[in-house]
């Protein structure tokens, strides 16, 4: 949605979809935003910007996606961040085959800021007003 990541956490519930997460969107003063997308498109926004797909309505095609995420090196971040995502598979798992190690557990070498994990980071904000 247009502008939204400018009003912090929204309040979320449990919902199906990519991180169990979601929010009421009937209530939220910005309009959606869409476009044309084709194949190899990439999409960028804010963590914070509200977003959700539509149905994949073709049935001769999967839609596949993936989130590639990033943050100063500066910033605080918890040890299960530096886990892979669902814990379906180690890192030795994924590892499993690589013929160089040169960038296996390269996070190891970084001067990373690890905190314990804190509801804080999960709790809503209250909404501003856009361009607040």
């Amino acid at each position: 949605m247009l502008g939204s990541h400018h009003n912090g956490v929204y309040p979320v519930h449990s919902a199906y979809g990519a991180g169990g997460l979601g929010i009421n969107t009937d209530v939220l003063p910005f309009p959606w935003a869409t476009a044309d997308y084709q194949t190899g498109d990439v999409l960028l926004f804010h963590s914070l910007t509200v977003h959700k797909a539509l149905p994949n309505l073709t049935n001769d095609r999967l839609r596949l996606s993936t989130d590639f995420r990033y943050q100063p090196v500066s910033e605080p971040i918890t040890e299960g961040s530096l886990l892979p995502h669902y814990a379906r598979l180690s890192w030795e798992e994924i590892y499993a085959g690589w013929h160089s190690t040169r960038y296996q557990y390269y996070w190891r070498d970084l001067p990373l800021n690890i905190v314990e994990w804190s509801p804080h980071f999960h709790r809503s904000a209250t909404p501003q007003e856009p361009g607040a």
